[in-house]
């Protein structure tokens, strides 16, 4: 089996009340890359979870299966608030960047 098959099923298992890390999944599965390293390669495959359509939440505590779509839509909505956060972020930066880009253009 496939590691993400692997943290598939490893995840169906897991509650909001009860949410799993990162480092959890990592034992569980009996990983024995080092655990900081293998982290990005974790985060990395459960996003590709995601992309697949699998539902995987997260909290501050961990990672967890949602058990209905009431649960999945409330991870929905805070999940939207916080891209939507980076989203104006960006702008800001963006805009920063474009008055400096234009200011040094017309200095030449």
């Amino acid at each position: 089996m496939q590691i993400k098959e692997q943290i598939k099923e490893v995840l169906k298992e897991v509650k909001k009340e009860k949410p799993i890390t990162g480092k959890q999944i990592i034992r569980q599965l009996e990983i024995k890359e080092d655990p900081r390293k293998f982290g990005a390669k974790l985060r990395n495959l459960i996003n590709q979870l995601r992309n697949d359509g699998f539902p995987v939440c997260a909290s501050g505590k961990g990672y967890y299966y949602p058990q209905n779509l009431a649960e999945l839509k409330d991870y929905l909505d805070k999940f939207k608030g916080r891209i939507m956060k980076q989203h104006e972020a960006y702008n800001g930066m963006l805009n920063t960047y474009q008055g400096k880009f234009d200011q040094a253009k017309n200095n030449k």
